[in-house]
């Protein structure tokens, strides 16, 4: 499939400021007024990334299909690139959890057609639990100065 047609059957719409294609699904009884957890599915294109940003909850990140996709987390003590996909062999994973409070940003590993992914939280998602980060912000804790700057745009 294109990526139009992904986008299309599966109704994915641009997801701003972070960047790629989302739909969200909630689940479960609401608590405090909100879902118990949620999911969404994400792609993203050669021409969009994940923005660096982080979350008050855990995030977990599930590889479906195209290109793997390459993450970048930093937290308070380091930085790291990990890959969400499906070939062992390269050290690609197929499940990724990133923990609550880390600043995480993401592109495809290839410039291929496209990468679907899924996130699911619990609780769902709230936009006022959403923190967009800076180059500025990071620099210091970054290892991959050229990588935070292309996510941090």
């Amino acid at each position: 499939m294109t990526k139009q047609e992904v986008i299309d059957k599966l109704g994915l719409t641009p997801l701003l400021p972070e960047g790629g294609y989302v739909r969200e699904l909630h689940f479960g009884e609401k608590v405090d007024g909100r879902p118990a957890y949620g999911s969404i599915y994400y792609l993203l294109t050669p021409d969009t990334i994940s923005r660096m940003h982080k979350l008050e909850h855990d995030e977990l990140w599930f590889y479906h299909d195209g290109s793997a996709l390459e993450l970048y987390l930093i937290d308070e003590t380091h930085d790291e690139i990990r890959y969400l996909g499906k070939d062992l062999e390269k050290g690609e994973e197929p499940q990724i959890c990133v923990k609550a409070g880390t600043y995480m940003g993401a592109r495809m590993k290839d410039p291929d057609e496209y990468t679907l992914v899924s996130t699911t939280m619990t609780p769902a998602y709230s936009e006022d639990e959403f923190t967009l980060g800076s180059y500025e912000e990071l620099k210091d804790r970054s290892s991959h100065p050229e990588l935070l700057e292309i996510l941090c745009n």
